[in-house]
């Protein structure tokens, strides 16, 4: 699960991204699928990788959740002034397809700590 959601969100930010320079109608709507299908199994996938790493999902959700909220308030708003100074939106894709890859990079190391404490607690 850890491994399919890392490639969901790399391939969400990778389709964020080339929105920028594929701006033809057929690669507009190719980018648009493509975002939209990774990003719906990205938040299904949630629950089943918060599954693996906690038996207590409802508050790990709920994190997840808060989470997300203050990433698309504080996002859209950095991605506007950003805009403002720059007149051009491709360094606010730039900066969130960076962040979206370090996101899905900290889900092995989220899985090393999981294993290791469940090792530990066999111990």
């Amino acid at each position: 699960a850890m491994v399919l959601t890392a490639a969901i969100l790399i391939t969400n930010a990778i389709s964020f991204l080339l929105g920028e320079f594929l701006r033809s109608f057929g690669g507009q709507a190719v980018l648009a699928g493509t975002f939209g299908l990774t990003f719906g199994a990205y938040s299904s996938s949630t629950v089943i990788v918060l599954r693996t790493i906690t038996k207590d999902t409802t508050t790990a959700l709920g994190l997840c959740f808060l989470a997300f909220a203050a990433s698309s308030l504080l996002g859209s708003t950095t991605a506007g002034a950003m805009f403002d100074r720059t007149g051009d939106y491709c360094l606010g894709l730039l900066v969130m397809a960076i962040l979206a890859g370090l996101g899905s990079l900290l889900l092995g190391p989220i899985l090393w700590i999981q294993r290791k404490a469940e090792r530990k607690h066999l111990a």
